[in-house]
């Protein structure tokens, strides 16, 4: 927990994202942040509007894991070509499809990562 003179020296928009860290959400420009890295990264169809329950889906993966996390499956999404093009009748992810919780976790898990590749995700979260 940070000092009284460390909380006196914030700025108002330090403030709120403080405040919004603490009640377990992120701050506009962070999500921002995370839909630009996505739109450039994730090589699936752009993002063109953040809406309510986009927001909150992309605030639950960030409470439940980290921000670190979030970009990382991100990452893992780009690095797909199942998630990228499909396979069959299905034709791809998309930035919904990828932060629903259920295959959020099976995208941290490897289950999509290309065949012959290795399994993505050490013991403390770090890409092999």
């Amino acid at each position: 927990m940070r000092s009284k003179a460390e909380l006196l020296k914030l700025n108002k928009e330090q403030l709120v994202g403080l405040i919004l860290q603490l009640q377990g959400k992120s701050s506009a420009s962070t999500l921002d942040e995370i839909l630009t890295y996505f739109n450039d990264n994730s090589n699936l169809p752009k993002v063109i509007k953040l809406t309510d329950m986009r927001k909150q889906h992309l605030n639950a993966r960030i409470k439940e894991y980290d921000i670190d996390t979030v970009y990382k499956a991100i990452d893992m999404v780009g690095a797909s070509d199942f998630l990228r093009y499909g396979g069959g009748s299905w034709k791809g992810a998309n930035y919904d499809w990828v932060f629903n919780p259920n295959n959020f976790v099976k995208i941290l898990e490897g289950n999509y990562v290309n065949k012959g590749s290795k399994k993505p995700i050490s013991e403390r979260g770090d890409l092999i």
